[in-house]
């Protein structure tokens, strides 16, 4: 396959991606699954974000 077949192939291949995601976006505009919000997956402490952790850190004995 020389180079001016294969970039024209590449170009094809982009613009059939291009085309194929735009019918899908457009065929799921008004899905109702899709309306639902995706969960949040949140760390359990954030640090500096002034929350407590989730189970306390035992306290350090001092002597």
């Amino acid at each position: 396959m020389s180079g001016p077949q294969r970039t024209l192939l590449a170009i094809l291949l982009f613009v059939a991606l291009v085309l194929g995601s735009f019918i899908w976006f457009i065929a799921t505009w008004g899905d109702k699954a899709a309306a639902r919000p995706a969960p949040v997956l949140l760390a359990a402490n954030i640090p500096g974000s002034g929350a407590e952790p989730r189970s306390a850190a035992p306290e350090s004995a001092e002597t």
